[in-house]
Parts: structure tokens; C-alpha cells; sequence
């Protein structure tokens, strides 16, 4: 259980007991008005109160237990965010739909003991499994339905023999794009702003301003938009040697003879990423 789940648990938990707290309290007040005035002779109000007390005591147990629960899971955030950082430094992102990344997060210690060169080898081999990536992008038509046909082609593509993903380069692009100038939106598109190298950045330490360190869910954002300001850099289309980014691929610049599974792979997973967090 990650600790995003953990947290929906305990909120729906505290919603539901509140409601018996409160009546508790009001059973308690409301007997030690009436008792006094016999209007509740027949009925043993002190056994009331007793069960409604054992009650409470079970409950409070429960609540105990929780928050014990999400104190342990607490301490686990510095290393499930050193994991992150190992991860994203060598350029991949968590995904959606991976067991891989949610095991990582899920028994930090454990990755972190791997070099980064067996680490990004052992990612590497997992998502060159074509039914792991196939998942991240099929997965994509639930957060991106306008886009669902072009998303159905784009795993119908994979799933074809040979080297068809380096087609799909510009269309990861532009809808890493279109989800990026959505959130930095306010969830809308009903403006005329577009993504670039600025607006990034400045959405970037908007994010870099909450503080993440105790919402892994959060922190797993952050990490992706910082992603982004590494892929949206500026440079001299003049340059001998262009890096690879999004301004070189879009506007055709970047050598196709450099593409690499893996770019696509850690692109893949990016936008995959940056969907979960489009409500």
C-alpha cells in the first residue's frame, strides 16, 4: 500500500467515525439531562452509556492503530523520495501502470542498494517488454479521451514488429504538451498559452514552493514537471550536436538516428506519469 492510498484510508476512516463520536457525546449529554427527570425511568440509561463507552473505546483502538500506521509510513518517505530521485536522474519516471516503479516506492531500501547502471539496466529491460509500455499507453485514453483514437494507434503500433515506435516521437511530444499546458492552466485549455522553455520553468517553482516532502503523491508530480524544464531547455539550433529535446524533435532538428527505445520508453512513462494528475 503506497501512501497516497494509506492517507485516502485514513481520511475515509476518520469521516466515518466522527459521525459516532459526535453521537456519543450527545447520548452522554442528553441522558444527564433527562436522567434527573425520570423521563427515562424505564429505560436503563447507564447501561446505554456503558455500551455506548465500550464502544468508543473499540473505536479509539482503531484509530490508534491507524495512526501508528501512518506514522510508520511516514518514516518511509526519505527513502521512497531518495528512490525517486535515483530514478528520475537517470530518466525515468514512475508510470501508471507499472508493478516494477510501485514495488521500488513500495521497498525503497532495496533499490537503493543497486548501482545506477544496473538500476537503469534492470528499467530498461522491463519496459522493453512491450506489454509493460503497451499498458502505460492504452492506459492513456482514460486520462486523455479527446485523444483515445490516436492513442489505440499508438499502441496498435507497438504491438507491430520492428522499430515503429520512433514514429511516434513528435505525437509523445504533443501530448506531453497538451497535458502540461492544461495543469499549468488551471485544468483548462480554454486559453492561448503554449508550453516553452518559460512557462516550465515558472510552473516548476510554483510546484517547488509547496512543501512535498511529506506527499509523496505530490513529490512524484514535482519530479515530473522538473522532467520537463531538463526536456524544454532552450539551444542553438546552430549547435554542431543538438541535445535531446523537445524543441529539436518538434521542429525537426534532432538526428533520427539518435532516437533510442529507451528515450521513447522514459517518455512514455512521463506522460504517463503526468496524466494521473489531470483532476
Amino acid at each position: 500500500m503506497n501512501n497516497e492510498e494509506l492517507s485516502k484510508i485514513i481520511k475515509s476512516l476518520n469521516d466515518s467515525i466522527e459521525p459516532v463520536r459526535n453521537y456519543a457525546k450527545v447520548a452522554n449529554e442528553f441522558a444527564e439531562i433527562l436522567s434527573p427527570m425520570n423521563v427515562l425511568e424505564n429505560i436503563n440509561v447507564k447501561n446505554i452509556a456503558e455500551t455506548i463507552s465500550n464502544q468508543m473505546e473499540y473505536i479509539d483502538a482503531i484509530h490508534k492503530a491507524i495512526e501508528e500506521a501512518q506514522k510508520e509510513a511516514i518514516k518511509d518517505i526519505p527513502l521512497q523520495i531518495e528512490v525517486l530521485d535515483k530514478m528520475y536522474a537517470l530518466g525515468w519516471s514512475v508510470g501508471s501502470a507499472s508493478e516494477l516503479t510501485l514495488k521500488m516506492i513500495n521497498r525503497p531500501e532495496q533499490f537503493l542498494k543497486i548501482s545506477d547502471e544496473d538500476l537503469d539496466e534492470l528499467l530498461l529491460e522491463n519496459f522493453s517488454k512491450k506489454g509493460s509500455l503497451k499498458s502505460e499507453i492504452y492506459g492513456l485514453a482514460n486520462e486523455i479521451p479527446k485523444y483515445t483514437e490516436v492513442i489505440q494507434v499508438m499502441g496498435d503500433t507497438l504491438n507491430e514488429d520492428g522499430n515503429n515506435w520512433i514514429m511516434m516521437y513528435p505525437q509523445i511530444f504533443a501530448l506531453i504538451d497538451r497535458v502540461i499546458s492544461y495543469q499549468s492552466n488551471d485544468f483548462s485549455l480554454k486559453n492561448r498559452k503554449f508550453t516553452n522553455n518559460g512557462s516550465i520553468n515558472k510552473f516548476h517553482k510554483k510546484l517547488r514552493k509547496k512543501d512535498n516532502t511529506e506527499d509523496l503523491f505530490e513529490y512524484i508530480y514535482l519530479k515530473a514537471i522538473e522532467r520537463a524544464t531538463y526536456l524544454w531547455q532552450s539551444q542553438s539550433f546552430s549547435e554542431p550536436e543538438l541535445k535531446f529535446t523537445r524543441n529539436a524533435v518538434q521542429h525537426g532538428r534532432y538526428d533520427p538516428k539518435n532516437y533510442t527505445y529507451k528515450q521513447f520508453a522514459q517518455l512514455v512513462l512521463m506522460l504517463s506519469t503526468l496524466t494521473m494528475f489531470n483532476n
